[in-house]
């Protein structure tokens, strides 16, 4: 562990403190503790596989590889974007918003927060400027060579927002960074924006396996200076319970800070409903982003410790996946002449990657909280935002247009907003048997922002004089034959039944992984 003491970075072996356990013990507690019996089985049931193909395994055990980073910062800096080239215009709400249509190419002021000193410099977005030129890579090189005395930024973010992988985030940034490199189009430090999200490991590795690739050109190829900033995710952000964006956040803020980023900027809970009108975020949203950066940094010191996660057999290894993974890519890219050669191609790509992730939204593989699990049905936009209405679709004919991994599921609550629905779920058998059935069933309806009122019925109770505009019918396996063999439905109300197993002709089957 190295520990910063007046001034100067010192080792510390805490290791002699804790007894050794050798891999087999640790293996056979964990299998007792989980009552399982074999390994295959731990693997199965604690093992994640990301959409970029890498696997969180359910143990890290011998990682004897460390990356050493060399320009691992050893301060963070607090900043925001905005689209005000005057600094004292600027909005006192953390923006982000990319370009303008007054200059010739996008300009961004960026504001070192320090806690109140603002600095603005004009820096020229690299995939901003090749979009508006036609993506013509000539016409790009001789741009950028006329404004050589302006920061250069690369926004990996806009690829992560599209829904891109880890890996091609930085397969993107790579081939970026060679191109300005090659064609000497810049003598100012590279600026490289990245979003993170609250995938802790994988986004701490991701900030890591930059700083690694990027000090490998260095090294290498003679790569100048760079700076990573960081941004929150702007794809798993939600409008419904806005407050849950807080801990995402928080999350992503915290991996920020470990994996390494310069300068950190936070959006606030309510920031994504400036993407779909004029809304602004809140003061109080904007407060709590700041203390965020300030409490991570001030209070629980994650900037004192140079490089946390060295050592970490976890976010060694994933960093380790990465870098490889993210230079085979960047190898296979170059051979046809780089990323912005192939940007049609590459957008492709993330638009599969992106896909894949709604897919396990949509199926509740991945849990999104207040949208696709315990969803709160007496939220109402209009209430949240002060408007009627949101539009949800954003991008146009853009390559990497926003995809929220949860915007389908949300545009359809907001059509059923003002629709009054009543749903029941009738219960039939023990309630201790039925508990975890009947969560699933309220919240696979109030995903719709619909409440669920669930009645317990007896054997002999007639079904069809239960008046309803959706009726959901729950029991266990075994007791559905005996309760529903001589009942009559309703005909003109929609039934479900909760299972797969027990079917009656007609009537929709309810599961888990269902979409």
């Amino acid at each position: 562990m190295i520990w910063p003491y007046k001034g100067d970075y010192v080792s510390l072996n805490i290791s002699e403190f804790f007894d050794k356990t050798i891999e087999s013990e640790w293996l056979s507690a964990a299998l007792k503790s989980l009552k399982l019996e074999e390994l295959s089985e731990f693997e199965k049931k604690l093992n994640f596989k990301t959409c970029e193909g890498v696997t969180l395994v359910s143990s890290y055990l011998g990682h004897d590889q460390s990356c050493h980073l060399n320009s691992f910062p050893k301060s963070r800096k607090l900043i925001r974007f905005c689209n005000q080239v005057n600094p004292d215009d600027v909005n006192e709400g953390i923006n982000f918003i990319y370009g303008s249509k007054d200059i010739k190419h996008p300009q961004y002021i960026r504001i070192v927060e320090e806690p109140i000193k603002l600095n603005s410099n004009e820096i020229i977005d690299i995939l901003g400027v090749f979009t508006s030129i036609g993506r013509n890579v000539d016409k790009m090189k001789e741009y950028l060579s006329k404004n050589k005395q302006n920061q250069m930024i690369i926004r990996s973010s806009q690829i992560h927002n599209a829904g891109g992988s880890i890996v091609q985030e930085l397969c993107f940034i790579l081939s970026c960074l060679k191109f300005i490199e090659v064609e000497n189009l810049t003598s100012k430090p590279t600026i490289i924006e990245m979003a993170v999200d609250s995938l802790y490991f994988n986004n701490i590795a991701k900030l890591r396996a930059l700083r690694f690739l990027a000090e490998s050109l260095q090294e290498n190829c003679g790569l100048g200076e760079f700076e990573i900033i960081t941004t929150n995710s702007k794809r798993e952000q939600t409008l419904y319970d806005p407050w849950m964006n807080m801990l995402r956040n928080t999350a992503s803020t915290a991996a920020a800070f470990l994996g390494g980023a310069d300068q950190i900027g936070v959006s606030s809970y309510d920031s994504i409903a400036e993407e779909f009108s004029d809304y602004k975020s809140s003061d109080i949203g904007v407060r709590q982003s700041r203390n965020i950066f300030h409490i991570l940094n001030e209070e629980s010191f994650l900037s004192n410790v140079q490089d946390s996660g060295a050592g970490s057999y976890v976010i060694e290894a994933l960093t380790k996946e990465y870098v490889e993974m993210a230079f085979e890519k960047f190898k296979l890219l170059e051979r046809n002449g780089g990323v912005l050669c192939e940007l049609t191609k590459f957008s492709h790509e993330v638009e599969g990657i992106s896909y894949e992730r709604q897919s396990r939204v949509f199926t509740v593989k991945t849990s999104i909280a207040g949208v696709n699990n315990f969803a709160n049905t007496e939220e109402r936009l209009e209430t949240l935002y002060h408007k009627n209405t949101l539009s949800m679709d954003k991008g146009g004919d853009q390559l990497f247009p926003i995809r929220r991994s949860t915007n389908n599921i949300e545009k359809l609550r907001q059509k059923l907003e003002n629709q009054k629905v009543e749903i029941k779920i009738l219960a039939y058998g023990p309630e201790n048997k039925l508990s975890a059935r009947l969560m699933f069933c309220a919240n696979y309806f109030e995903t719709l922002g619909k409440k669920c009122e669930i009645l317990f019925v007896d054997k002999d109770q007639e079904l069809s004089e239960i008046k309803s505009d959706g009726v959901i019918l729950c029991s266990t396996d075994d007791l559905y034959s005996e309760w529903l063999s001589d009942k009559k439905l309703e005909a003109s109300t929609p039934h479900f039944i909760a299972g797969k197993k027990f079917k009656i002709e007609g009537i929709q089957n309810i599961y888990m992984g269902q979409n």
